[in-house]
């Protein structure tokens, strides 16, 4: 496969050009479209005007591939991952922790979200979590201690505090997240095999 890197300079959104007609252009011409951006609408926007795959690498409510990278090593660690459970550390809101949740969902894990108040995953995303988990047989708890998360965890995952596109918000968020780092400590209340996991 030939990857051609595009950047925000070398196309022409925001500069007159629309989603929708720079999906249309690009799908010509490519057999997939990556895109990272923050804005996840615009991830929807290329799938909806694309006549190909729209990949999304990243987005402020997705990360799917991180996800998906991660799955791939648990597996190989574990073996197969239903029935097993994991654990996310600190924001629940953030988009590692919404697309390591749908992961969960849909291969039957266990997770426990551990974060603080104010920082709970959303209701709509933990519905259609715990809808997929009906069929998988997984299931999601939420939690404010990060030792209770982790007791029965064997995949511990965590997420930088500030996000890229949050930047202003980092002194309020080192203050609100302080007790949810993934660290020996912490780590002394998981499982010996638990793996940690970014």
């Amino acid at each position: 496969m030939t990857a051609i890197v595009l950047n925000r300079e070398e196309l022409q959104l925001g500069h007159g050009e629309t989603v929708a007609d720079t999906a249309r252009v690009l799908s010509s011409y490519l057999d997939a479209i990556t895109v990272r951006t923050f804005e996840h609408r615009v991830v929807e926007e290329l799938a909806g005007a694309s006549t190909t795959p729209v990949i999304n690498a990243l987005s402020n409510s997705h990360h799917p591939c991180q996800s998906l990278a991660d799955l791939l090593a648990l597996r190989e660690r574990f073996g197969t991952m239903a029935g097993s459970s994991g654990a996310f550390i600190g924001d629940g809101r953030s988009n590692t922790c919404n697309s390591f949740l749908a992961a969960c969902a849909a291969t039957g894990m266990h997770l426990v979200i551990a974060s603080p108040r104010g920082y709970e995953t959303d209701a709509d995303v933990l519905d259609e979590a715990r809808e997929t988990m009906t069929q998988s047989g997984g299931s999601v708890t939420l939690t404010t201690e990060p030792e209770d998360a982790v007791r029965e965890a064997l995949a511990v995952y965590a997420e930088v505090w500030v996000p890229m596109d949050e930047p202003q918000e980092a002194e309020e968020r080192q203050v609100h997240l302080a007790r949810y780092r993934v660290d020996a400590p912490l780590l002394a209340h998981a499982p010996r095999d638990a793996v940690a996991l970014h």
